[in-house]
């Protein structure tokens, strides 16, 4: 499961993105007063895929809910 099937309220926001060294994944979800900021010190191909599922474990632990 990746992070955009976690995340399905209203007013939730999303960016990704690299400065060609990095890779940041950014979640916004107001309705549960929660955010997640994932960075790898790489932007190669595979970063997208290493922070979603980064986020998915983040979101799925106790602490986040």
């Amino acid at each position: 499961m990746n992070s955009k099937q976690i995340f399905q309220g209203k007013g939730q926001g999303q960016h990704a993105g690299n400065n060609t060294n990095q890779y940041s994944l950014t979640w916004v979800m107001p309705e549960i007063k929660r955010a997640t900021l994932v960075i790898t010190n790489t932007a190669e191909s595979q970063a997208f895929t290493a922070c979603d599922a980064a986020t998915s474990v983040l979101t799925k632990s106790d602490e986040f809910r």
